[in-house]
């Protein structure tokens, strides 16, 4: 069972509880608060419509994807710091940092279209396994040489977690939410996929 750093065991409840906390984090759009503050502009309506990082630095400049990709990190490292405070086990914050993906990636507030997940996996990832994020970004080095594209590099590393924590002798119940965590952001990018496919 998870504990509270002051003890007493933690119940069901509190985990569903930090989910949906962390869902509702991830629907914090920072593309949205970027192209509404900084550039007036709306980042549903321009591009691909996406709202992430990458759609907001080619519509809006440099400085909105850095603005983007930061914003979005921080998400997920905000709700993995606060599980680690609350001293939820490593199975906890990962179910959290599924949460606040899916929340990025299906946003209720904005009718469920988020962004690809991509930032908020590695601000979370980096502050709940750095080890474990640096294992992948190893491995996406020979993914972007093969394909010479970032993203199908960075969507070869992120298919690899469930393999990786494998490898390490992670729990089964976490190789499973890695799994979960994988196939999402492989689906978000699945017309990016289509279109690599068939070039």
């Amino acid at each position: 069972m998870v504990r509270w750093k002051k003890g007493g065991e933690e119940g069901f409840m509190k985990v569903i509880i930090l989910f949906i906390v962390a869902y509702l984090i991830g629907n914090l759009l920072t593309a949205h608060f970027v192209s509404r503050l900084l550039y007036k502009g709306n980042i549903h309506d321009v591009g691909s419509g996406n709202a992430g990082a990458r759609n907001a630095g080619r519509m809006f400049g440099k400085k909105a994807f850095i603005f983007t990709f930061l914003g979005d990190a921080a998400k997920g490292a905000a709700v993995i710091i606060a599980a680690k405070c609350f001293g939820f086990s490593l199975t906890v914050q990962l179910f959290a940092l599924l949460g606040v993906i899916l929340g990025h990636l299906f946003p209720v507030f904005f009718r469920f279209k988020g962004g690809k997940g991509m930032s908020t996996f590695a601000g979370g990832m980096l502050s709940c396994q750095p080890l474990l994020f640096a294992v992948l970004l190893v491995l996406f080095i020979p993914f972007y040489l093969i394909s010479r594209s970032l993203t199908i590099g960075a969507l070869g590393a992120i298919a690899s977690i469930p393999f990786v924590m494998i490898f390490f002798s992670y729990k089964p119940v976490i190789i499973f939410i890695g799994a979960l965590i994988s196939f999402f952001i492989i689906l978000s990018h699945r017309h990016n996929i289509k279109e690599k496919i068939l070039k």
